[in-house]
């Protein structure tokens, strides 16, 4: 399974889960992927993989994150599925996906 990361103006970016749990966010420090964007939190999204699952738990981020224009509660568990597309901040998307294009770079986690 792989995580693809879009950011306003940016590229997209496909990276290979390797590990059952990840935080993404804007801090080097914390975050196994980081999104370098003013709207994202330190800490703003932790991915939990549980028995094939895939879930998405805000972690209390300042300027949410979002499915289909609804506000994920945060501390709440939301089951990710393929092709599901959260919307972190305000310009930033994270997606589940199955298969990396071929023409996308693709990158191991830290």
């Amino acid at each position: 399974m792989f995580i693809k990361v879009e950011v306003k103006s940016k590229e997209p970016v496909i990276y290979i889960i390797e590990q059952n749990e990840l935080i993404v966010g804007s801090s080097p420090d914390y975050c196994h992927l980081r999104i370098d964007h003013p709207s994202i939190s330190k800490k703003h999204l932790k991915i939990i993989q549980e028995n094939g699952q895939f879930f998405a738990l805000d972690q209390g981020s300042t300027n949410g994150t979002y499915i289909k224009g609804e506000q994920v509660i945060p501390g709440k568990k939301v089951e990710l599925k393929p092709g599901m597309k959260l919307r972190l901040g305000l310009y930033a998307f994270v997606s589940l996906i199955e298969h990396a294009d071929k023409f996308e770079r693709s990158y191991s986690w830290i």
